[in-house]
């Protein structure tokens, strides 16, 4: 069984609750007795003393703990009045309920009569509208040379097939290189 609630015996709730309520000297005598939580509101000013509260601490405590008193202070109204009340509720939640109608209204007309643009930085009011011209401006520039370093080495690779083959390994080595440098490039960009 749960070691935090057991309705049977003293747990850590009911130490946790005599702790709340400021009397951390009961909790050895109820961890002896094994007084429950649910056993606490039933204990009389008597047998707090006994259990080693002093008598002001106990009727306090006794009080607190009282369900049955507090739960018979609620004071029951006339008919009349409570039917004023619930008319009152009534005309609250009816006006309640006219005002989130004109909400909704309100957003359904903004999103058929304008375009959703959200906010990317709203610290630096940028919207997506404002950066998305920039971002394909960016990836197009970048695309470019992208395609200017592929064409160098395209022609770097047709150079070192028309030469002698004397220097061919080193300038493939470098052709290689340079086409390896240009995709790291590209796909740290891209990816990144």
């Amino acid at each position: 069984m749960n070691d935090y609630y057991d309705p049977f015996g003293f747990t850590k709730q009911t130490m946790s609750l005599l702790r709340g309520l400021g009397v951390p000297e009961l909790i050895p005598e109820c961890k002896k007795r094994n007084i429950s939580t649910d056993i606490l509101h039933e204990l009389t000013v008597q047998e707090l003393i006994v259990l080693g509260v002093n008598p002001k601490k106990a009727e306090e405590l006794q009080s607190t703990l009282n369900i049955k008193r507090k739960r018979s202070n609620i004071v029951i109204t006339k008919v009349e009045d409570r039917v004023e009340h619930f008319l009152e509720t009534i005309k609250h939640g009816e006006q309640q309920f006219c005002l989130i109608q004109a909400l909704i209204a309100y957003c359904r007309l903004r999103l058929v009569k304008e375009q959703i643009n959200i906010f990317v930085d709203p610290d630096h009011c940028l919207t997506a509208s404002k950066i998305l011209p920039v971002a394909v401006a960016a990836t197009l520039t970048e695309l470019e040379d992208a395609k200017r370093n592929l064409s160098e080495v395209e022609e770097l690779i047709l150079e070192l097939k028309m030469k002698p083959k004397r220097n061919s390994i080193h300038k493939v080595c470098i052709a290689i290189s340079v086409l390896g440098l240009a995709t790291l490039v590209l796909f740290k960009r891209y990816i990144i």
